[in-house]
């Protein structure tokens, strides 16, 4: 009996082990990591700080605006209703301040 209950506990810590090893491989091992430099020490052009704001400011300048629209007599007659605000009294300079 003693021997059969060794036998299972053996198996039942293999199959912990090696479920541990196999999870570690598998999901917590950190991924290589990148060179941050080329061979002669330059930084590799995805590490360039700054590269993503000039591709976007290369694409902005790309961007061709026709400006007919604002020549046009539809644009013309538009008219503006916006609406002049009156200044209101403000409140206290500190609203937590006791009275």
């Amino acid at each position: 009996m003693e021997s059969s209950n060794t036998k299972k506990m053996i198996i039942s810590a293999t199959i912990v082990i090696l479920l541990v090893v196999g999870v570690y491989f598998l999901f917590i091992r950190a991924a290589p990591e990148k060179a941050l430099f080329d061979e002669f020490g330059n930084p590799v052009e995805s590490e360039v700080v700054g590269k993503d704001l000039i591709k976007l400011l290369a694409e902005v300048q790309a961007v061709n605006l026709d400006t007919s629209l604002f020549e046009s007599e539809a644009f013309v007659k538009l008219t503006d209703f916006t609406m002049q605000l009156n200044n209101e009294p403000r409140g206290r300079a500190n609203p937590f301040q006791s009275l």
